[in-house]
């Protein structure tokens, strides 16, 4: 019996067993949050790309710096709740209870930590003044900070009720919109394309709430009763993973702010342009590791088998696409503009150098989440947030932009040697991996 086989039948798996399952809805829910990643990505590379040809670069970095703003209001803001709604609303009595509480307490947050960090703003750049001179344009980012934390919660409620099409169905809500809004938005300048963002979001919250939810879960009533008990219960689990979260999502939402007020705003676009490029490099790698992280979930004696199957593809596919950015990169940039492939050149070849480690470390944050092993979770992720952001902040004024790129480099570097240490010093994961690799190359090559 072969190695791999043998594997199968030690653990009670029969194959064909194994096939009827993938068809399960859970994988064909995994299927479309790759969807929700390929439609953000290639609608934010759409929109931005044309904003570059309606729009001056001062206007792209300031509405950059204030929807990077919002984005982190909305991350901060859910305290890792959407992670305990997906762990413990299939077994809670009360579901309806506790998706209004999550909704309350999350609306509730988002309010004060947008207060906060809009009073912050101003002080960061003498571009945001205008902050303390204008009260209704204070409360309308508010409002869009709060609206996008929403839009969050429903998207989490979706996947805890096993209903990702619906996520999919708002991510396309949401990026149909902001694209339609963008082009009737021409000539406001930042707040046509701040604007043409926030509007959107409030499309997809109508659309979710009103259309969708009722769909995913016909018995759901919009209470406003809060359950002390249930929100408990969910933020201890939460919590880890969302300091995780938060110290790994940290340097793209800081990114526009930090340049902003270390450069100008043209640099902040610059900048944002090439990291959403480098993004949408890794965007398939990482799914796909979310995908992993799944299966394993359900199929947990398959874990070491599933997770090094998913790491080979999402490192070969990772590969080839860096491999070509770095070649084509400064002609790709011209696609915004010269001035985005003069200052953004550097900075993107660097991404994409760095591209297959974070993929790498992607998967092995993955398999450390199945594990349960959030304490390593958390101090990994702060290695890459606090090297980043150190290195960046300090080379910027002798290279530029593309010290984040340096920082960023080095960070998930540091991170997948230590990943590449534990699987060497474990035999049989380094066995399991190494019968994968044979096999998916001889596939590949037959």
């Amino acid at each position: 019996m072969k190695q791999f086989d043998r594997f199968f039948f030690n653990h009670g798996i029969k194959p064909k067993k194994l096939v009827v399952k993938i068809k399960q809805s859970l994988f064909a829910n995994a299927g479309y949050l790759l969807g929700v990643d390929v439609i953000n990505s290639s609608v934010g590379f759409l929109f931005w790309g044309l904003a570059t040809r309606f729009y001056h670069p001062e206007d792209i970095g300031l509405a950059l710096a204030i929807n990077s703003s919002v984005a982190l209001v909305s991350l901060i803001s859910g305290f890792g709740t959407g992670n305990g709604l997906i762990r413990f609303l299939p077994e809670n009595n009360e579901p309806n209870r506790l998706i209004n509480s999550l909704y309350i307490f999350n609306i509730a947050t988002a309010f004060v930590v947008g207060s906060i960090i809009l009073l912050i703003l101003p002080l960061w750049s003498v571009s945001l003044n205008f902050l303390n001179d204008n009260l209704i344009i204070v409360f309308a980012i508010l409002a869009y900070g709060i609206a996008m934390t929403f839009t969050t919660s429903l998207r989490m409620t979706f996947l805890a009720l096993r209903r990702a099409k619906f996520a999919f169905w708002q991510a396309t809500t949401i990026n149909g919109a902001r694209l339609l809004l963008l082009v009737l938005f021409v000539g406001f300048g930042a707040w046509g394309l701040v604007g043409s963002v926030s509007i959107a979001v409030l499309v997809s919250i109508l659309f979710s709430f009103f259309v969708f939810l009722p769909r995913a879960m016909p018995a759901y009533r919009p209470i406003f009763k809060f359950s002390k008990s249930g929100i408990s219960t969910i933020l201890p689990f939460s919590f880890g993973i969302y300091v995780a979260n938060l110290l790994i999502q940290a340097p793209t939402r800081l990114l526009s702010i930090l340049i902003l007020g270390l450069v100008d705003p043209a640099s902040a676009a610059y900048a944002q342009i090439a990291w959403l490029v480098g993004g949408i490099l890794i965007a398939p790698g990482l799914a796909l590791a979310t995908s992993a992280f799944v299966e394993s979930s359900n199929l947990p004696n398959c874990s070491a088998i599933i997770f090094s199957k998913a790491v080979l593809i999402g490192l070969i596919f990772t590969i080839l696409a860096a491999s070509f950015m770095i070649v084509i990169t400064p002609w790709f940039l011209l696609l915004f503009g010269k001035s985005y492939s003069s200052q953004g050149t550097t900075l993107l070849r660097l991404l994409s150098v760095a591209a297959p480690f974070a993929v790498q470390v992607g998967f092995y944050f993955s398999y450390l989440r199945f594990q349960k092993r959030i304490s390593r979770l958390i101090w990994l992720s702060a290695v890459v947030a606090v090297t980043t952001l150190c290195l960046g902040t300090m080379l910027i004024s002798s290279l530029g932009i593309a010290a984040f790129g340096i920082g960023w480099f080095v960070g998930y570097l540091i991170v997948a040697t230590v990943a590449l240490n534990e699987i060497f010093a474990d035999k049989k994961a380094l066995t399991i991996f190494k019968h994968q690799s044979r096999l998916l190359f001889s596939t590949l090559f037959r």
